[in-house]
């Protein structure tokens, strides 16, 4: 009842495999991520549905499944500094550096730049960012 009035909810039922609300660009390389998704996916499913599967199992196949998915995000952030300006005139202990974001989404083929012009303005993007910039 709650979850009707919820503006921009996406609802995602992984025993179905359906997700259901907002509008949400597709995801870059969605069709390759979804081909290495695959195994680890099957294994994850059939474990989850063996009574006799060991939390062990579940939690190996899970970090599997994670993986590719992290290996999959890192890869949209891997150029950020390249779309980025480095201000070290106070020195080497005061280095800022300022993302571009509209060159980096402008790095994108055309039909990932949805996606990626909603991702550039999350937190998880900002704390990515912020941590490869400040490397």
């Amino acid at each position: 009842r709650g979850l009707s009035r919820a503006r921009g909810l996406i609802v995602a039922n992984l025993y179905e495999g359906a997700v259901t609300g907002a509008d949400v660009p597709r995801l870059p390389s969605l069709d390759a991520l979804a081909a290495k998704l695959a195994v680890p996916h099957a294994a994850l499913k059939a474990s989850a549905a063996e009574l006799a599967a060991s939390d062990a199992d579940l939690r190996e196949h899970a970090h599997a499944f994670l993986a590719h998915v992290r290996g999959h995000l890192a890869s949209l952030v891997d150029t950020v500094a390249m779309h980025s300006i480095a201000d070290v005139s106070g020195g080497a202990s005061e280095r800022v550096a300022v993302l571009m974001k509209s060159s980096y989404v402008d790095s994108f083929d055309k039909a990932d730049v949805p996606f990626i012009s909603a991702f550039v303005e999350t937190q998880m993007f900002s704390h990515v960012s912020d941590g490869l910039l400040s490397a």
